[in-house]
């Protein structure tokens, strides 16, 4: 007959979802599905860098990971290691050296011509417009929201609020 009473099974079910032993094995697949997933991409990461790598050796010139490998196994080890060993040195005096100083020369001389630029003259008219005068500033009226009342505004003011104050003095008489 139903009720509250009745037979509680669940428990015993095993697959049961809120069992502590199926949601430990699902936390545990869980994290080494995570675990798998990480060392998948961090491999990617490392193959996509070596082959930037390659690439851009390639387009330098320079000898490929394989083939310094093998350089490197047939000479002696020692602790010294060439930081310069791909560059190449250009002497320090010669004609070519000569022509860039006069093409530098030339080329300062040219960017000091560009620089002096004459200055832009601004006209009151157009003094209203820069750096946000024309909102409320010099030569503009200022909305009136930003003047303050004249005279007679003060009075229509304090006259309003006098009205008001006697007003609520009524009201407050009137309930008690």
């Amino acid at each position: 007959m139903g009720g509250h009473g009745g037979l509680n099974i669940l428990p015993r079910k095993r697959w049961n979802v809120y069992n502590y032993e199926n949601r430990e094995k699902v936390r545990r697949d869980e994290e080494a599905a995570a675990k798998e997933e990480q060392l998948k991409r961090e491999q990617s990461r490392k193959r996509d860098a070596e082959f930037r790598l390659e690439m851009l050796r390639r387009a330098r010139g320079l000898p490929t990971a394989a083939q310094s490998s093998s350089s490197v196994a047939s000479e002696p080890k020692s602790n010294h290691i060439n930081l310069f060993e791909g560059l190449e040195f250009f002497p320090a005096s010669g004609g070519e050296a000569e022509e860039n100083d006069d093409a530098q020369k030339e080329s300062s001389r040219k960017k000091k011509l560009k620089k002096k630029v004459v200055p832009k003259v601004i006209l009151p008219e157009d003094e209203k417009y820069r750096l946000g005068y024309g909102v409320a500033g010099k030569g503009v009226k200022a909305p009136w929201y930003m003047s303050r009342p004249s005279d007679t505004n003060a009075d229509l003011h304090r006259d309003h609020r006098s009205r008001r104050r006697v007003r609520n003095l009524a009201r407050r008489r009137w309930r008690n």
